[in-house]
């Protein structure tokens, strides 16, 4: 069972609000602050998951082959019957 949450009064909201223009916590915000950093950072989605160079690569071959097959013309295909039952279903 999820417990759902009761939003802010509006009294609340905006002492929250004047709490962060007071002290605000974005000025200390850390992360890259040079091109080289923003760049490096730019490439985390890369090092895992489906951005791996491997997954890139795959989608590429994929996408490769689609083309290759829908380039196929009709007349190269094997009709069934002709020894080929169950090659392109």
């Amino acid at each position: 069972m999820t417990q759902t949450r009761r939003p802010w009064p509006e009294k609340r909201r905006k002492a929250q609000a004047e709490n962060c223009l007071k002290n605000r916590p974005f000025d200390q915000a850390t992360g890259p602050k040079t091109t080289e950093g923003k760049a490096r950072s730019a490439q985390n989605a890369l090092k895992s998951g489906l951005y791996t160079a491997d997954m890139q690569e795959l989608r590429r071959l994929l996408s490769r082959q689609a083309a290759f097959i829908k380039n196929i013309p009709s007349s190269s295909l094997p009709l069934e019957g002709e020894g080929n039952e169950g090659w392109l279903r």
